[in-house]
Formats: C-alpha cells, structure tokens, sequence
C-alpha cells in the first residue's frame, strides 16, 4: 500500500472540499486491495469525504 497517498487522502477527507473528492477514485482502487487493514484506510477516508454515494458503495460493499 502506498501510504503516503492514503495518509494524503485522509488529510484531504478532514478538509472536505472539491479537492477531496478528486482522489476518490485512487481511494476506491485501494478498497480492492487484499488486506482487510489496507482497505479500512480509504473507508475511512471515504467517509470523511462524503463521495457520491452511487460511485462509492458499491465499491464498498464488495470490499466487505
């Protein structure tokens, strides 16, 4: 996992904005990775976001 882009999307995430939206779909490519603790990080960050929910629950729920 790349953690300096995950970390950079968290921060982004707390800040909100057009410019968090904007790493939402390196986020949802992160969701697909094999570690359950790998794809909590982007979760996370996705919620923090607010991501259009149709692009976004899909991609997590198939990470569940």
């Amino acid at each position: 996992m790349n953690s300096l882009v995950i970390g950079n999307a968290e921060a982004l995430g707390n800040m909100g904005g057009p410019a968090a939206k904007q790493v939402v779909p390196v986020l949802i490519k992160y969701l697909k990775d094999k570690s359950r603790d790998v794809r909590q990080l982007p979760a996370g960050a996705l919620k923090d976001i607010g991501a259009d929910a149709k692009i976004t629950v899909p991609a997590l729920i198939q990470a569940l």
